[in-house]
């Protein structure tokens, strides 16, 4: 189904068709007039409640749907394409199931960290969100637990239960999937290459993005300052180390994620500080550092 940005800025988290009493379900593809405000920024949502769905995720994935591997994923699955004319960068998506022991319900964020190739023979990221996630006018499939285009799962087809098994927990989604009656995906919000946001956002995913890149920034800022002031590497190793390996920080809210985000940060350093030449980590701290302040724009409702 294709939501714009009325849709789900006045609805809610549109959700795609089923039979939760709690959320109202949509049964059709549904596209709103288009106007000098709205075109372009659509969202279509696909899952395997909607006709057509396994064989078109046949087509884009070939064999996955008959892999019995994925049998048990397949439910919490969910296609999601860009507009034809914008990429996403970042992207939050709710799955809500019903079971036997009740509904619940939780958002999980999509966005690409700093450090991912931006393509073949193309240099790293240096901060959050710098890559599509989905690129204008492609699909993209989603579960709680991993993302894949179509050509990421032509390299992985073989071989994707043994590069997905760390990022599946036990959790909620992991021990109920053989008893789950209903699921829902919805989408929350959505960042475009424009930088403009779409969505209720009630997860605070735009919220989340400006903590991380801040934070990445705060982070190497420091390191910044103490290369220019001469400073020797043992005592740059010793405060990456100490920020790396502090524990996780308490609390909630956005100065958690911050305190999270910095400590991340440090951990990446680390790693570069240890993998690079003197000269060539000192470029790849003013890189970041010299990265100017992201502005988004939510877009407002449609009338």
């Amino acid at each position: 189904m294709v939501f714009s940005r009325r849709q789900l800025l006045t609805r809610g988290a549109a959700t795609a068709a089923v039979s939760l009493p709690v959320v109202r379900a949509m049964s059709q593809v549904a596209s709103s007039p288009k106007s000098p405000s709205s075109s372009g920024h659509q969202i279509t949502l696909l899952t395997p409640s909607i006709p057509g769905f396994k064989e078109l995720v046949e087509s884009l994935y070939p064999g996955l749907t008959k892999d019995t591997r994925f049998s048990h994923l397949f439910p919490l699955s969910a296609l999601v394409q860009a507009p034809q004319e914008l990429s996403v960068r970042a992207l939050s998506l709710v799955w809500t199931v019903t079971s036997p022991n009740g509904d619940y319900s939780a958002p999980v964020f999509f966005t690409a960290p700093p450090g991912t190739q931006r393509g073949p023979g193309k240099s790293l990221t240096v901060v959050t969100a710098q890559v599509d996630m989905i690129p204008a006018g492609g699909y993209v499939l989603f579960t709680p637990y991993f993302s894949w285009s179509p050509a990421t799962y032509t390299q992985i087809a073989s071989t994707w239960p043994s590069t997905i098994k760390s990022k599946m927990p036990a959790d909620f989604f992991a021990t109920q999937v053989g008893s789950i009656s209903s699921v829902s995906v919805s989408l929350d919000a959505a960042i475009f290459v424009d930088r403009t946001v779409i969505g209720p956002d009630v997860n605070n995913l735009l919220d989340r993005i400006r903590v991380k890149r801040n934070a990445e920034h705060d982070e190497t800022w420091i390191l910044k300052k103490m290369l220019k002031a001469g400073t020797s590497d043992d005592i740059v190793v010793a405060y990456l180390t100490r920020k790396a390996t502090a524990p996780r920080p308490d609390g909630s809210g956005t100065k958690r994620w911050y305190r999270l985000a910095r400590r991340q940060q440090a951990q990446r350093l680390l790693l570069k500080k240890s993998n690079l030449e003197p000269e060539t980590f000192k470029k790849h701290i003013l890189r970041i550092t010299a990265m100017k302040k992201t502005l988004f724009r939510r877009l407002p409702a449609e009338a």
